[in-house]
């Protein structure tokens, strides 16, 4: 009787000892952070006599699962909790523990041009009159990286000029790198391609012309495409300034700027563009 006294009284001791515990919730996550949507699989650590728990992820979603996988299809922080009960208890006990999710998202890689000064949105730009074309990105991040044509990088500044040699179209590409750093460090990469037109000058000077009233060849006419305003200016071999103009529609017909009928003669030219683009040669004027 005495011995069957003590078993109980031991199971009983043991029994309390173990229903008196607190619950105490724990877990871990295979990552914190991501670049991309990602299933995360979550790891229950929690200690105690728990009989019920439930998971928050943050975006709406529950799950009573012990160790559940969880898809994160957005970017944003999502707050992960776990919160675990013992019932048995009066009151009942509960335990809570939380970790911040980061999907971070790729960086943008977008990047603009100028012409100078002449900003463009499309992907193709059909560039006459001038070859210097500026590059920046839209947003600033840790690394820049540009390459031309697939195959040879350029630089990996944030913002940078070029100056094209020669005509014909070229594939630009922008990487971009951005680094988190949290109990794990992770890079977020992307990258935008755009192609970009360099056109040959479709602007024509004449070398003669026959201002006689013939009307045939009578102006020193540059045919433009109408756009882009110049300014010509007209000297004769003496280094005198004989005529000025200015506009989108460029011509000569002989005559000073005073209204004058100059003479017969080879005559030097100055034509500037508004961006900048200079042109300079000799014209042969015959009456």
């Amino acid at each position: 009787m005495f011995k069957h006294f003590i078993i109980f009284f031991a199971l009983t001791i043991f029994s309390l000892n173990i229903w008196g515990q607190n619950v105490t919730a724990r877990f871990t996550a295979d990552t914190l952070q991501s670049c991309d949507t990602i299933s995360i699989q979550f790891t229950n650590y929690s200690i105690g006599p728990i009989d019920s728990l439930i998971w928050y992820f943050g975006d709406g979603d529950t799950s009573t699962l012990q160790n559940p996988k969880h898809l994160f299809d957005s970017t944003d922080v999502f707050t992960v909790r776990l919160t675990v009960f013992n019932t048995t208890k009066s009151p009942i006990d509960s335990s809570y523990f939380e970790e911040k999710i980061y999907i971070r998202g790729f960086p943008n890689a977008d990047f603009s041009h100028s012409l100078y000064g002449y900003p463009s949105t499309q992907d193709t730009f059909f560039y006459s009159y001038q070859k210097y074309l500026i590059i920046a990105p839209k947003y600033e991040y840790d690394k820049h990286s540009w390459w031309i044509d697939a195959a040879k990088q350029i630089s990996d500044t944030s913002q940078m000029g070029i100056n094209f040699k020669k005509d014909g179209k070229y594939i630009f590409k922008h990487e971009v790198w951005v680094s988190h750093y949290l109990k794990d460090t992770i890079t977020c990469y992307s990258q935008k391609e755009k192609t970009i037109e360099i056109l040959p000058d479709d602007i024509k000077i004449p070398n003669i012309f026959t201002p006689n009233g013939d009307g045939n060849n009578d102006q020193f006419f540059i045919q433009t495409d109408g756009n882009i305003r110049y300014t010509l200016m007209i000297y004769n071999r003496y280094g005198s300034k004989v005529y000025l103009t200015e506009g989108t529609i460029i011509s000569w017909d002989g005559y000073s700027y005073w209204g004058e009928a100059v003479v017969s003669g080879t005559y030097y030219y100055i034509l500037k563009s508004e961006n900048g683009k200079e042109y300079k040669g000799a014209i042969f004027l015959n009456r």
